[in-house]
């Protein structure tokens, strides 16, 4: 009896590290089919020794096996196939690297592009709800209002820039 303890609770371990693993691993889904096809068997394992000790994996696989996921649904975008996936930019892991390439990883020239329209005058060329699309100086750029709603055609004066646009108000 005491083996099949051993084998449930071994079997139970290396579940949760296979699901750790399908994180940083891109295998399909594979290594998480394989984890949760372990856990019941190390469930059926401690089931066979004791009800006690089944039931109290079943609990612990019902409660462990959730927090594995919504871990992996946080560290997921950082790592190289989350970035590819997501479609941010290689290196813009965040801090010193976001940094040097501007906020939101782009290209510092493309910030500053932003910052110079800075009070600056252009007409909305969509509704901005608050976000939507102004046109300046012939360029169709993103923009976020101060305000609730500004309907398109409006002339707005931009009063600041960030990484993804620029802040406009209606003039």
């Amino acid at each position: 009896m005491d083996t099949l303890l051993y084998w449930g609770v071994g079997l139970l371990a290396l579940s949760a590290i296979l699901l750790v693993l399908e994180v940083f691993v891109p295998s399909a889904g594979l290594i998480g089919l394989v984890a949760m096809c372990l856990a019941i068997v190390g469930v059926v394992c401690l089931f066979r020794v004791d009800w006690r000790w089944g039931l109290s994996a079943m609990l612990a696989v019902l409660v462990v096996g959730p927090t594995i996921f919504f871990f992996a649904l946080q560290v997921f975008p950082s790592t190289p196939l989350g970035r590819k996936l997501i479609g941010s930019p290689p290196g813009s892991e965040g801090g010193a690297a976001a940094e040097r390439e501007g906020e939101q990883g782009l290209p510092p020239s493309l910030t500053k592009e932003f910052e110079a329209m800075i009070d600056t005058e252009g007409e909305a060329a969509t509704d901005l709800r608050p976000s939507g699309f102004v046109r300046i100086g012939g360029k169709r750029v993103a923009a976020m209002s101060e305000i609730s709603f500004v309907n398109a055609g409006t002339r707005v004066r931009v009063t600041g820039a960030d990484g993804m646009g620029v802040r406009v108000r209606p003039v």
